[in-house]
Formats: C-alpha cells, structure tokens, sequence
C-alpha cells in the first residue's frame, strides 16, 4: 500500500494542476493532505483523487472558514473516523481514521500548530495521550509537525529543547519516526525558508508492529514546474509503502 503525506500549501493555489499530475504519478492508495482548504483548487484535487479510484474521502473543512487551513484523507480502501477532542479538534488538524482491513489498520494525519498558533504544545500534548493509548495497535501517524529536533533537523536555530523533547516523548510511548530510523546519520529537510535554511518537519510515526512493515520511505519534492521551475509545495512530500500481507 503506497500512502501520501503532503502539505500542498494554501490549498494547492495555482500549482494546482502539477499537484493532480504528481499526484498521478505517484499513484497512492492513500493521500493525506494539509493545507486543504474548502476552495476551488482544493475540490479539484479532491475529484481528482476520486478519479484515480481514493473515492473514500473525509476532510476537516470549515464550511463557515473554507479559506482556513485543513486536511483531507483520501484512500482506496474503506474506512471509519474517530472524533477528535481538543485542541486537535478544535483546530481541525488531526484526523484518525481505521482501514477496513484484516488488521484494523489506524492512520492518523496530522498538521501540528506552529508555535505562533497558540496551542502547539498542547496539541502535541494530545498527540502523545493519543500515542500512548495506541501504542499496541496498528498505526501509522503523518503529517507536517512544524516541530524537529535541534541541531539535527535544521540548518539554522529554530527548534526548542521541548520540541525536541517531544520526539523523545514519542519514543516513550512505543512509536518510531520511521525516516530517521532507516536514516540514522541524515540530514534531509522537507521545507525551506525565504533565506534557503532547512528544515526536516514532517514525518512519519509507526507503532512497533507497523515500523517493520514499512518497506520504504523517502521525501519527494516532485517534478518542477515546466515553466517555472519552482516546486510544486513549499514542502517535501511523505512517499512511503507498506507490507499489508505481514502478520
């Protein structure tokens, strides 16, 4: 099963049309996006989607706030949600979903709130609570984390100790981020400021039966525009696939 984590930038804008191409050629089972937004560009990508067969679809819209920051999960395969409480659902940034699959297979995607948002910290207070009552599952949690580890994940200082110290936090709860984990020595950056310093803030999470079933994982800026040769997203994608035939 290939899955897609990407944040698409302002809901996809006018890069709209080489995000439905790039999208093509990576041809996912499942697409996690952030950055969608109840706008044109957005449903575009959505109807897109649904024509490469993802026809099961949920987002977290604000039909009162369409321009407001958001997520879609899109997926081949059938699912349930689960309803958020907090910070997670206030912000309508966190989305847990359960595949119908042999193993009750749980993604949940997620676009933590920078720290200029107001409830960063206790938006990943929550994703740790939700984590911990995980751990003993199959799950697999992705998304734009505006959140690294200092020194490591970033070319100029930005990430707080606490920040961190989430990741540590993580560890504890019984979780991996799985790209590190195959990438011990590193370093990758998935956005960039206006200045060129890089960042690696978005990721992938498994639970421990999950992390061996993932058979690859890479960050994927895509083919540039023709015209421009700009990417597509101010961010690297999440390509990542997954054994579901493991026991």
């Amino acid at each position: 099963m290939r899955v897609i984590s990407w944040n698409i930038r302002n809901g996809g804008g006018k890069s709209v049309d080489g995000i439905l191409n790039q999208l093509s050629v990576w041809n996912p089972d499942v697409a996690g996006l952030q950055e969608f937004r109840g706008m044109a560009s957005s449903k575009k990508i959505a109807d897109a989607l649904r024509d490469l067969g993802l026809v099961h679809q949920v987002s977290t819209v604000d039909p009162v706030e369409p321009r407001w920051n958001r997520l879609l999960l899109a997926s081949r395969i059938p699912f349930v949600t689960h309803e958020a409480t907090g910070v997670c659902k206030e912000s309508g940034r966190w989305l847990h979903a359960t595949l119908d699959t042999p193993d009750s297979l749980h993604l949940m995607l997620m676009h933590v709130l920078n720290r200029f948002e107001g409830s960063k910290y206790k938006f990943q207070d929550e994703v740790i609570e939700s984590f911990q009552a995980m751990r003993t599952t199959n799950a697999l949690a992705f998304g734009d984390t505006n959140t690294g580890v200092p020194n490591i994940d970033e070319e100029a200082m930005y990430f707080l100790p606490r920040e961190g110290e989430w990741f540590d936090r993580i560890r504890e709860a019984g979780w991996e981020d799985v790209w590190r984990a195959n990438n011990p020595e590193a370093r990758e950056f998935t956005w960039y400021t206006h200045g060129g310093s890089g960042f690696r803030q978005d990721q992938l999470f498994a639970t421990e039966s999950m992390a061996r079933r993932v058979t690859e994982i890479r960050y994927d800026w895509g083919q540039p525009e023709a015209e421009t040769g700009r990417t597509m997203s101010d961010h690297a994608a999440i390509v990542f696939d997954v054994e579901m035939n493991a026991p």
